[in-house]
């Protein structure tokens, strides 16, 4: 009865089906053409951050910086859309009025 059910069962002493056997096909995937690009995104709304989002499905790194007093504006939209923009990126919340971390930030920043 268990397996007209579809469960999982075996009689004591009975052997299992053999693992099936598993094969690559094709070439293996090489890895992203940015891979190891360290952006720093400084752009807000729609076409910065497309880009940077593209930039991070290619491979790159890509940091969202944003001011604590004034953050991207497509925050005031709705969310998923800032979250599908900024999908993957790293965040850095910097104080323009002390640039030094954004400094130090952007001078390890590829692009």
């Amino acid at each position: 009865r268990a397996r007209l059910l579809g469960l999982p069962v075996g009689v004591l002493g009975e052997t299992g089906a053999a693992a099936p056997v598993v094969r690559q096909i094709g070439a293996r995937v090489p890895p992203p053409p940015l891979t190891g690009l360290f952006v720093a995104d400084l752009s807000s709304m729609w076409a910065g951050p497309l880009c940077g989002h593209l930039l991070g499905a290619a491979g790159a790194t890509v940091v969202k910086v944003e001011s604590a007093t004034r953050p991207d504006g497509t925050r005031r939209g709705p969310e998923a859309f800032f979250d599908w923009m900024n999908a993957g990126k790293l965040s850095y919340r910097v104080d323009f009025a002390h640039p030094a971390g954004l400094r130090r930030l952007l001078a390890a920043a590829d692009v």
